[in-house]
């Protein structure tokens, strides 16, 4: 199943409902919840607790944001190696 980041982050809740049908699982709104993930049932440090908060937070988009961190040359490579998708 290919994914596209666009529509994940402009409709989270039809798409992750997708993609739990897709493996065989059944869907449960709190997957976009945050709040009973993995990463928060346990006190994190360093990256885990980065991660920990990363996924409370809600999905939203961030579509073009790339145009303003890559430069044209990164741009260039990601274009390259991702253009069969």
């Amino acid at each position: 199943m290919l994914v596209s980041y666009e529509k994940l982050t402009a409709d989270p809740d039809s798409e992750f409902r997708e993609i739990c049908r897709f493996i065989g699982l059944e869907w449960d709104p709190a997957v976009l919840s945050g709040e009973q993930s993995a990463y928060g049932q346990h006190r994190q440090k360093g990256t885990m607790q980065t991660r920990a908060e990363q996924v409370a937070r809600p999905i939203k988009s961030r579509t073009g944001v790339w145009r303003e961190v890559l430069s044209e040359d990164q741009a260039r490579y990601v274009r390259k190696k991702t253009r069969q998708l």
